[in-house]
């Protein structure tokens, strides 16, 4: 290599920095540095989208990345909801109540009818749609999202969803207590038709309001789409899944008798019913007048079990009030009740659910009236745990009446389901088996 003199190489390193200078300009003149938007295309912000895309990609710039000052890109305040947090544990409060932290109250209010309705709607449209025969439970379509069992207000807001679907959904357009068109049976065994409640009965507008008196003829039709409805609702409750199969079918088959009591009781109160609603539009009168219109071969086994519910059940609730997640809280409360049949095992999980709904239950009337004191809130809830032994004395009275209905085939109730039922009561369901 040949020496160069001094002054050569100077212009040399000048004119090789002034090159890579210039060609720093113009790279910087074309492009942005840091997501700073240059200078060039300040001009194309408020073009249309495809001028602006298309100087973006010419100036080597992601075009989803550059927006105009129009239109939905314009961000919007959100209000801010205000919470307030306070203390819940209390001496004064059960047990179960005391776990709770703290209990959070927003001022604006969570719409939750309008979350119904959504999920309510998508129910009805899935069941234009599935207008096939579908044997399997309800549970598996899969239509509410499985809750969250660490918020109080998840659980709440899934099992009234899930209520309220039980009561839309419909899959068949015929009356069930009418049409000849109707199908439904008590010739299956309790293993097999909590699994297929549509084999029990077809999925009829269950239709809780009263319309006119229960009759002899409307008893089998009845039994079978009170008891289809309360296989679908069973296969919502995620514990269950945790049961083998023997516990699992002998609890639900065990709790069938009390869950339908308290439903047909609360439906009562719900929908203001002269009587007890048995589906279908009909209802047994609570009135002792219009009782004696009832046919005379199934009078004197309803009559006690109406009664009964009328006086411990359905006065006492809307003296107090009873809201529908105070309700549909105490369904799993009495569903969650251990079976001499159950495992060890099974009968941890089931205490383990019971407890879990009933501190549920402490936290949700907490939070429903925020304005109670803790004397207030203790009492509120003595009085609805107190409804809870009564839906059991009401489950002995029907399983004695309808026992004798189910040998006698009164009613055309006698089957091998109804068997299982009210005589069986779960027990020795898979004698066979062991």
């Amino acid at each position: 290599m040949i020496p160069m003199p001094g002054n050569i190489m100077e212009v040399f390193v000048a004119a090789v920095a002034k090159a890579f200078f210039d060609e720093l300009f113009v790279m910087i003149e074309n492009m942005s540095v840091g997501r700073i938007l240059c200078a060039k295309l300040l001009e194309f912000r408020n073009s249309c989208r495809a001028c602006r895309f298309a100087r973006c990609l010419e100036a080597g710039l992601n075009p989803l990345l550059f927006h105009s000052d129009r239109g939905t890109n314009i961000v919007k305040s959100i209000q801010p909801v205000k919470q307030e947090f306070r203390e819940s544990y209390s001496p004064d409060l059960p047990e179960d109540c005391k776990q709770c932290d703290t209990v959070a109250i927003n001022d604006k209010a969570y719409d939750m009818d309008s979350e119904y309705d959504h999920w309510l709607e998508l129910a009805t449209n899935a069941s234009k749609k599935l207008m096939g025969s579908n044997n399997l439970a309800l549970g598996t379509m899969r239509i509410i999202p499985q809750f969250d069992s660490n918020s109080v207000q998840s659980v709440a807001k899934y099992y009234v969803l899930l209520e309220r679907l039980c009561d839309k959904y419909y899959d068949s357009d015929v009356q069930h207590l009418t049409s000849e068109k109707h199908s439904f049976s008590l010739d299956l065994p309790a293993q097999n038709a909590f699994d297929t409640p549509r084999a029990i009965s077809a999925r009829t507008r269950i239709d809780w309001k009263q319309q006119f008196h229960t009759k002899e003829d409307f008893m089998k039709r009845m039994w079978c789409r009170n008891v289809a409805y309360y296989a679908d609702w069973c296969s919502h409750l995620p514990e269950l899944s945790e049961l083998d199969e023997c516990d699992r079918i002998t609890l639900i088959t065990d709790r069938t008798v009390p869950l339908i009591d308290l439903i047909l009781a609360y439906k009562a109160v719900q929908f203001n019913v002269e009587g007890l609603p048995l589906s279908g539009g009909s209802y047994f009168p609570f009135d002792m007048e219009k009782q004696k219109l009832i046919d005379s071969s199934v009078r004197p086994y309803l009559y006690r079990l109406v009664n009964y519910l009328h006086d411990e059940f359905v006065i006492p609730a809307k003296e107090i009030g009873l809201t529908e997640v105070e309700y549909v809280l105490m369904k799993n409360i009495i569903f969650f009740s251990t079976h001499s049949s159950i495992s060890p095992s099974g009968k941890a999980t089931i205490t383990r659910a019971r407890n879990f709904y009933r501190n549920v239950l402490c936290k949700t009337i907490q939070s429903e009236f925020p304005h109670y004191t803790f004397d207030e809130i203790a009492q509120r809830l003595a009085i609805i745990m107190d409804l809870i032994p009564k839906i059991e004395q009401a489950r002995v009275i029907e399983d004695e009446d309808f026992s004798v209905m189910t040998i006698f085939n009164i009613g055309e109730l006698k089957g091998t389901l109804s068997h299982d039922v009210h005589i069986k009561k779960g027990i020795g369901l898979y004698d066979d088996k062991k």
